[in-house]
């Protein structure tokens, strides 16, 4: 097993590897192989592959295309080329320095020496001991230091290195560490954020890898209040340890907080008071990165959200301005077209009249279709307006009945008509309660045959409000509650099979509940496959703009 040490300006990282092959360079993993990513523009993206020898010896293989590995001021491995080194060994890529070794010469720490407080609080969490219970009960003053550095800390920024400096700066100052270090996993390495001292405390190896293993592996704080195999390199000069885990979002383990004493200074050990301000520390740099994915997730949902608004308005635009371009034409042809018929009739040639039936009756319906689109863009865009007068409810109900009449006589079907005696008059627009009844008319004539559709208008009074409700009722093929569930919806009908056999855009029911909620009322259905189909339009006898 190989203990690497990657430092440079910029950060600093450990990592251990087991066996196998281990690569180091500015790009990502690739193949599986076990990276450290060096944050060093002058390292290539693939710069270094090691792996250990059965003899002991560690051989290096230069990946790079240009850049040498240095191994002194005067050796070096050439692009291309490989070189067995005895370990401990140290190589230079860049700006950084790699230095490997044997893990066999780290510590040997076994998990029944470390001591341990109660697991950091995560989203789902019973009864928490109270921080005096824990340890030696420290005095009012200290206590109030502490949480008035709690206080400091969680002011910053989080995810800045000031944020992460004060954090280790706290393990120094109000823990009584000797070092304070912020570390975080970067693949299958530490690397250090941010780092504080105490006097003599920046000597020496940084940090246990041991005990961060088992921080990760069983996600709560550990600490050693006095590390008796001192002959060891890595610990050699420490004599206390303590480190905390730190979570991400997604509840894993992405970092630690970790902190120890030399042998040199003169204080009490670390017990499970000073573990417990270490976790609580651990739990402020957890809190601060959960907040920045939160706000980061919610800055994204927003840039999304502005862009759709962005798009929807563009194609409302877009949609306004090619059905003013398209109804110009079309207005001539619908009137060039009546025109020909009457010349037709005037000079005797009849038999051109059924083919000018034909193109003026195709315009008109496609001048309706554009008219609908045009309608929709306008209430997306907010350009819709209601225009609302006083009017005859029995009057138009009837006048638009008449117009009706003659989609009621194509499938032999007939039309009832009946307004109450004191439905009256109401103040709305009424262009667009006329074009909601048109489209319910049209659409009980489509779908109604050899039936009767019942045309029915009243006045109700609800929790002290006038309403005028409108029931247009058929006897046609009806709809299963699933056929109901799609109404409603823009360019949508009941089915596939029924745009196929009967035809339509699936715009005319959208339009009808889009009108009637500009209006301050609302459009119901009900209905019964091979019963027919019953809907409601209810509207507030005085419009009140919203």
């Amino acid at each position: 097993m190989l203990r690497c040490h990657v430092s440079n300006e910029r950060d600093r990282q450990q990592l251990e590897h087991d066996r196998g092959p281990l690569e180091f360079g500015r790009g990502p993993k690739r193949n599986d192989i076990p990276r450290c990513v060096i944050h060093d523009p002058y390292v290539s993206k693939d710069h270094v592959r090691v792996w250990e020898l059965p003899d002991g010896r560690l051989r290096v293989e230069n990946l790079s295309q240009k850049a040498p590995i240095w191994l002194s001021a005067n050796s070096s491995i050439l692009p291309g080329g490989s070189f067995d080194l005895e370990l401990p060994a140290r190589l230079s890529v860049g700006d950084s320095v790699i230095d490997i070794e044997p893990a066999a010469l780290d510590e040997t720490i076994q998990r029944e020496h470390l001591a341990t407080v109660a697991q950091p609080v995560r989203p789902v969490a019973g009864n928490r001991p109270i921080l005096s219970h824990l340890g030696r009960a420290p005095s009012p003053e200290t206590l109030i230091s502490w949480f008035e550095t709690v206080c400091a800390v969680q002011r910053a920024a989080p995810g800045t290195p000031e944020f992460y400096q004060q954090i280790a700066q706290a393990l120094v100052e109000l823990v009584g560490l000797d070092r304070g270090l912020v570390l975080m996993r970067q693949g299958d390495a530490w690397q250090v954020l941010a780092r504080a001292f105490q006097d003599e405390g920046g000597t020496g190896r940084e940090f246990s890898s041991t005990i961060l293993h088992h921080v990760v592996a069983e996600r709560r704080t550990f600490f050693q209040p006095s590390v008796r195999n001192t002959a060891v390199e890595s610990l050699m000069g420490v004599q206390m340890v303590v480190a905390s885990p730190i979570f991400d979002g997604q509840d894993t383990v992405c970092g630690a907080v970790y902190g120890s004493r030399s042998l040199s200074a003169r204080s009490r050990e670390i017990g499970p008071l000073e573990a417990q301000v270490v976790q609580l520390l651990a739990a402020i740099v957890s809190s601060g990165l959960v907040r920045l994915e939160h706000e980061a997730e919610a800055t994204r949902m927003r840039v999304a959200m502005e862009a759709a608004a962005e798009a929807e308005r563009a194609k409302s635009q877009f949609l306004a301005n090619m059905s003013h371009e398209l109804r110009t034409p079309l207005n001539a042809i619908i009137g060039y077209s009546e025109m020909l018929q009457e010349q037709a009739g005037d000079v005797g040639q009849e038999d051109f009249v059924p083919d000018l039936v034909k193109v003026h009756s195709s315009a008109k319906h496609l001048l309706a279709l554009i008219n609908d689109i045009l309608d929709l863009s306008k209430i997306d865009f907010g350009g819709m307006k209601i225009v609302p007068e006083v009017f005859d409810v029995a009057a138009l109900v009837r006048e638009t009945a008449g117009t009706i009449s003659t989609l009621v006589d194509q499938k032999a079907n007939k039309l009832e008509v009946n307004c109450a005696a004191d439905v009256g008059k109401m103040n709305s627009d009424p262009l667009r309660v006329r074009q909601c009844l048109l489209n319910l008319l049209s659409n009980a004539c489509k779908f109604t045959e050899r039936g009767t559709i019942r045309l029915t208008a009243a006045r109700v009074a609800r929790a002290g409000t006038d309403w005028i409700q409108v029931r247009v009722a058929d006897s046609g093929i009806g709809m299963t509650k699933e056929q109901m569930g799609r109404l409603f919806q823009r360019f949508s009908q009941a089915d596939d099979s029924t745009t196929r056999k009967y035809g339509g855009t699936g715009l005319g029911l959208a339009l009808t509940r889009e009108f009637c909620r500009l209006m301050g009322g609302d459009v119901s259905v009900e209905s019964e496959a091979g019963k027919g189909s019953t809907f409601t339009i209810d509207l507030p006898v005085q419009y009140v703009k919203g």
